[in-house]
């Protein structure tokens, strides 16, 4: 399975908009292709961890960027992780905190 984004945006968008939601698009396939893969390795295991849990895991990942991102020599990777990973999980840690909240999921099954 592979995910798809098309984003079309209104006939009268300029280029500089049409670009942009070109990008928007190919962001949003590679979080999605992220979610397919790792929930294949672990499968749902930010079910279990409820909304307040995806929260617990997103402050843990922002904290890490900081660290990767201000400090006086910045560095794009730590360990095996670089920041746009860590950008991609961000991104992918959001709209699961949305799925459990909608679900009604605060801390976990």
């Amino acid at each position: 399975m592979k995910v798809t984004v098309t984003i079309e945006p209104d006939s009268y968008s300029g280029a500089a908009a049409r670009a942009e939601a070109k990008l928007y698009a190919e962001f949003l396939e590679e979080v999605g292709n992220l979610y397919l893969h790792k929930n294949e390795a672990y499968g749902s295991a930010w079910k279990a961890q409820g909304w307040m849990g995806n929260l617990a895991r997103i402050f843990s990942k922002a904290a890490r960027l900081k660290v990767m991102c201000w400090n006086a020599e910045p560095v794009d990777q730590r360990g095996d992780e670089s920041v746009n990973d860590t950008l991609l999980d961000l991104a992918n840690l959001s709209l699961f905190a949305l799925m459990n909240r909608r679900g009604g999921n605060r801390w976990g099954y």
